[in-house]
């Protein structure tokens, strides 16, 4: 097993074959008037870790970058 570092773990791109390997776990994550970017970043981090199968965003948001939406 080799273990990477922060770099080449953002240097490594996966295939799309690859991401649909990846099993989802039935978790859904509702997020309702989080106002607080550092918050949003965070909950993003946490549904990629679990591996959940949807975020959904309710109510206001301060911001959601472009590059975000294909991810959801």
């Amino acid at each position: 097993m080799i273990k990477l570092g922060a770099a080449a773990l953002r240097a490594t791109k996966s295939s799309e074959k690859e991401r649909e390997k990846i099993k989802k776990n039935p978790i859904y994550i509702v997020l309702d008037n989080v106002m607080d970017t550092y918050n949003v970043g965070s909950i993003f981090r946490l549904a990629d870790a679990v591996a959940a199968e949807k975020v959904i965003l309710c109510g206001r948001m301060l911001f959601l970058a472009r590059s975000l939406t294909r991810w959801i």
